[in-house]
């Protein structure tokens, strides 16, 4: 198969720190293997898949897309809201 499109919704919730990099290696596999796939990973915590190559973030608010993003902002905002929350 060669899908134009991938989507990966919360591939990270659940899962152990090698569980996180056995899904980063196969992602990296597909992207490479699937030159022109389009992949739109869905998470609430993206420094934790650290990919390379992130095109655009997306922001969601109550199922409408409110605003792109860099990649680096959005792991800062997490990394920010963790703060205040955790």
């Amino acid at each position: 198969l060669k899908p134009h499109y991938i989507m990966l919704d919360e591939i990270d919730s659940g899962i152990d720190t090698d569980g996180i990099q056995a899904v980063r290696i196969a992602i990296n596999y597909l992207r490479k293997h699937n030159a022109g796939t389009t992949f739109i990973i869905i998470t609430h915590n993206p420094e934790r898949l650290s990919l390379d190559g992130v095109d655009g973030v997306y922001l969601l608010s109550h199922g409408v897309i409110t605003q792109q993003i860099d990649y680096s902002l959005a792991v800062a905002m997490h990394t920010q809201s963790d703060v205040k929350h955790g």
